[in-house]
């Protein structure tokens, strides 16, 4: 006479969060091998300096592509060293004065841990950028994220003063490649209108510590009695290089352009003041008659920081004012995921819990439908792999020889915080 079995399910806090197995696959790949995922992008936009999404970039600025992606893989697949590629488009060159091309993207939810580190391998024109999952990606499942590639337009190849649509490839040249597209307006120079003081800064490719400022100054040419010129760093403990500050006399075109050949230096002795311990200068430019100048400087910049200014020009108790903020374009980018979890089942003689039954076989339908079998080990137990949250239904389709099969069908739940 077979004797009856017990089927217990044991309810299990299981944290050793390994993979799901692909049931449906039928290529194979080698465990420990990183294998190049899924991942598709699910927005595209463009993105400013100041990481605001844009629909109009200036034809010369830096800029993001600003790319939400995710991994199509099912289950918690993913492992350390699985990666995915992104390609920029041959239309734009990856900015020389971005950061490293090596950066990390971080988890969401501000642990500071690392999810995948990306390397950005420049071409004349485009680029690609490889990112490699850590093994913080080990135990979950729907793993997505932002990345924000810095960029700009190769203007040989694209027009200004009108709409461009730019392509973003995904595994370039694989399988499993995918490509999204997104427009942006780029924008040429423009005639400048009764312009009395302009600022902007760029990054110094040959010292990642400086800044480089330059500031136009009435292009209006107006008549601009005592003139005073007053520049003054705000907000952090960086410094103007005093011996960098220079103001020329210049002729410039409509768009603001200096025109060759027209420049001629001020001598500043008498003139420039140092304050602030070198974060503000003041220049007393005296009567300007219609004169139009160019003022540059360098300051001291920390990496990864935003650094800000604020400058003016009074004459005759009448004060024009511009505020500039200097950047270094950097890419970066984050990524969240869910944590999967276990069951774990273990089959024992019901007049006898102490004799664990092997080779008994158990049929797991998932949440999707889909179902994987289970076969118990010496020990009468048996762990899955793995498992996406959700509801599980486990049937004893095989009994151990000697034994009768248990028809009964268990539900079980897989959450965020248990197994099962």
């Amino acid at each position: 006479m077979k004797k009856r079995n017990y089927f217990a399910v044991i309810l299990s806090f299981l944290m050793t969060l390994t993979a799901l197995i692909s049931w449906t696959k039928t290529n194979v790949i080698a465990d420990g091998v990183p294998k190049q995922v899924d991942a598709t992008i699910t927005n595209f936009r463009f993105m400013n300096l100041s990481r605001t999404n844009v629909g109009d970039i200036y034809y010369t600025d830096n800029f993001y592509f600003n790319l939400d992606w995710a991994t199509n893989n099912t289950g918690a697949t993913l492992k350390a060293g699985d990666y995915f590629t992104i390609d920029l488009p041959d239309t734009v060159m990856f900015s020389a004065d971005s950061s490293p091309i090596d950066f990390d993207l971080y988890d969401q939810d501000g642990s500071g841990a690392v999810i995948a580190r990306a390397h950005i391998t420049p071409g004349t024109t485009g680029a690609t950028t490889k990112v490699v999952f850590t093994d913080w990606v080990d135990n979950r499942y729907n793993v997505n994220g932002n990345i924000q590639l810095s960029a700009r337009f190769d203007l040989t190849r694209v027009p200004i003063n009108q709409s461009s649509s730019f392509t973003i490839t995904v595994n370039a040249g694989q399988p499993n490649t995918s490509s999204s597209t997104g427009s942006v307006n780029v924008d040429g120079p423009q005639i400048l209108n009764n312009e009395t003081l302009h600022k902007f800064a760029w990054y110094d490719t040959t010292n990642p510590n400086i800044a480089n400022w330059e500031i136009r100054i009435n292009h209006r040419q107006a008549i601009l009695p005592n003139a005073v010129i007053h520049d003054t760093i705000v907000g952090s403990n960086e410094r103007i290089l005093p011996n960098t500050i220079r103001l020329s006399t210049v002729q410039m075109d409509q768009y603001g352009n200096d025109i060759a050949g027209t420049s001629t230096p001020v001598n500043l002795a008498g003139k420039l003041t140092m304050s602030d311990n070198d974060q503000t200068f003041t220049i007393n430019v005296g009567n300007i008659n219609g004169e139009q100048y160019r003022l540059t400087y360098q300051s001291t910049y920390t990496e990864g920081t935003d650094l800000y200014n604020t400058l003016s020009l009074t004459s005759n108790g009448q004060t024009y004012d511009f505020d500039a903020h200097f950047t270094r374009a950097y890419s970066g980018g984050s990524g969240s995921g869910d944590l999967a979890h276990k069951i774990k089942l273990t089959k024992v003689d019901e007049e006898d819990n102490s004799i664990t039954l092997a080779n008994a076989v158990f049929t797991v339908t998932q949440p999707d439908g889909t179902t994987f079998n289970l076969t118990t080990d010496a020990d009468g137990t048996v762990t899955s792999e793995a498992l996406v949250q959700g509801t599980y239904k486990v049937k004893e389709t095989t009994a151990p020889v000697g034994y009768e099969l248990n028809n009964t069908e268990y539900t079980l739940q897989v959450t965020a915080t248990d197994g099962a």
